[in-house]
């Protein structure tokens, strides 16, 4: 796998996915973000079990890939990029080579094999949306009632 994208997207989209994590499992791979490369897309995946998270972001692929590695070490490395607006992410034998302007680090990477698949609905029509205020305010009403 080979890429190079917008750091701010790849910052955002990992920080997202790190809040869903399992930081204390038993199971190393749910501590770690799935990286998917096809076509000219990343998709990002996380999961604890309970519930999945997944973001899609447009890329310059390169050669494309899958590749599983510790969320909590790559959001802290991303967090800390400073002087770059791209970044090159490179799976080279079983390490993920991440290349900026001014820096190059790597990190461990997980075999992909053993993250767990995410469920997806598949009638679009059982989707719903909730605006963001409507469920604080129904949140807040429902706190006063309990009082």
């Amino acid at each position: 796998m080979k890429i190079e994208c917008l750091l701010e997207k790849l910052q955002d989209a990992v920080n997202k996915l790190d809040k869903t994590v399992n930081k204390n499992s038993n199971l190393p791979i749910l501590s770690c973000i799935l990286f998917i490369t096809t076509g000219k897309n990343l998709t990002l995946k996380a999961t604890n079990l309970e519930v999945g998270a997944e973001v899609v972001l447009p890329v310059k692929v390169y050669k494309e890939g899958i590749i599983a590695t510790p969320a909590a070490p790559l959001q802290q490395l991303l967090s800390n990029i400073r002087t770059s607006k791209t970044v090159s992410i490179e799976e080279v034998g079983g390490t993920l080579i991440v290349n900026t302007e001014s820096t190059i680090t790597s990190l461990k990477t997980v075999n992909y094999e053993d993250f767990p698949i995410i469920p997806r609905i598949e009638k679009p029509d059982s989707v719903f949306q909730l605006k963001t205020k409507d469920l604080i305010s129904n949140a807040k009403i429902d706190d006063k009632l309990k009082n």
